[in-house]
């Protein structure tokens, strides 16, 4: 089964995913320090090569994420925590509740056998780390509640006993995929 690299796709992705390298938007605005409701909007072509997040309501800004360990290094693998670096600042959440949920439904994935197309989808909590914040964001905490939506068309396999049969290896390249996130929470900064 693909769970090995739908997660590392996840990874690139959670939250805003994962391997997330620089696609914010430009000229966003921060909203000045507040309290409140935060919605979130991540989308991405579901193979970790770029995402763009957008923060409404109490933040408003925008910009990438890259899947980092603890200690807030890159780790697209393995990351336990999402950076968000947005135009105004930066801020971290933990993801791990949330891989748990993911990584349980791409375990369940089962793609239509006809057309070798099938989605993921997740829901789980993702609590602000505190002191993770900079910028605009020093001091924020609160938690946010997402849900993961993941899509992929799959590749057939070409020869061979599974000729015909959705390929859904590890290694094998998907034909299509994309992943949306979306999600509110409150905060405080």
């Amino acid at each position: 089964m693909r769970t090995k690299r739908l997660l590392s796709v996840f990874a690139a992705a959670t939250l805003t995913g994962a391997t997330l390298l620089g696609v914010g938007l430009s000229g966003a605005t921060a909203s000045t320090g507040t309290n409140g409701t935060v919605h979130i909007i991540a989308y991405g072509d579901g193979t970790g090569a770029g995402e763009t997040d957008i923060f409404t309501g109490a933040i408003g800004d925008s910009g990438s994420g890259i899947s980092v360990d603890a200690n807030g290094t890159a780790d697209p693998g393995n990351g336990t925590e999402q950076q968000f670096m947005l135009v105004q600042g930066s801020f971290r959440v933990s993801t791990q509740a949330l891989d748990k949920k993911i990584s349980g439904a791409f375990n369940n994935f089962k793609p239509n056998t006809s057309t070798c197309s099938g989605t993921v989808t997740a829901t789980g909590t993702a609590p602000i780390v505190s002191g993770s914040g900079t910028g605009a964001y020093v001091g924020i905490t609160g938690s946010f509640t997402v849900t993961f939506l993941y899509a992929a068309i799959l590749s057939k396999i070409t020869s061979g006993k599974n000729k015909g049969q959705c390929n859904e290896s590890n290694n094998a390249q998907s034909l299509g995929s994309a992943q949306i996130i979306t999600g509110s929470g409150t905060v405080s900064y």
